[in-house]
């Protein structure tokens, strides 16, 4: 697997808290986070908090749905790390690959890092519903401890996606069974929900992640 690997300063996480409106989506994904006008847009769109910081995921107020058919906001995931992953349950590509990648390395944590991260996956396709969260959680094995499984709207993923710089779109049919193209796309939050790290896949680095959640940088 190829590496690419992003590392953000914390200076530069204020492009990590745009709330998008739909018409400026497709714009959006176009451009990096290097972009000006894009950080701009995204200050403009900032909504004040006072549990979290202007460089926050955790800003996006959208609403999520777990696998327990339970309702969450982002913020309610302060507190740890988080590694977040975009993906889609009927994905036969890189999907599950990288989904085994981080339970083996979840599984193979030190006890005091694994007390500090978490796992949170959120899928990219409509047609997930919680149940069908619930049935990848148990066809996966993904621990209840570890592991976070979440739907939401579509614009709201959009929204969340373009924060992210993550790309994807349906391909073939618009069916049920259609498959998306999408990134492969890594991203470690602080427990502020503050973007450190962002790579391309596992891509074999993820050592790499418990220096950084150990020391907190």
């Amino acid at each position: 697997m190829r590496k690419v690997i992003t590392t953000f300063r914390r200076g530069s996480g204020a492009a990590v808290i745009l709330l998008l409106i739909a018409a400026t989506v497709a714009t959006l994904q176009r451009h990096s986070w290097s972009n000006p006008e894009r950080v701009r847009l995204a200050s403009a769109a900032v909504r004040s908090s006072d549990t979290v910081s202007s460089q926050s995921l955790y800003q996006l107020e959208s609403a999520w749905t777990t696998d327990h058919d339970k309702m969450l906001r982002l913020v309610e995931l302060q507190g740890r790390y988080t590694i977040l992953s975009l993906i889609y349950t009927k994905c036969s590509g890189t999907c599950p690959l990288l989904v085994k990648e981080l339970q083996a390395f979840g599984a193979s944590l030190p006890p005091d890092i694994k007390d500090q991260t978490r796992f949170v996956a959120i899928t990219i396709d409509p047609a997930d519903t919680s149940e069908t969260l619930l049935q990848y959680r148990h066809e996966m094995r993904l621990d209840e401890q570890q592991w976070i499984l979440l739907r939401g709207a579509p614009v709201e993923v959009r929204e969340l996606a373009a924060v992210l710089g993550f790309n994807y779109a349906k391909t073939g049919e618009q069916t049920d069974d259609s498959q998306f193209s999408h990134s492969n796309l890594l991203t470690l939050l602080n427990p502020h929900g503050e973007i450190i790290r962002q790579q391309q896949g596992a891509g074999g680095n993820l050592g790499e992640l418990i220096s950084i959640i150990r020391h907190g940088t």
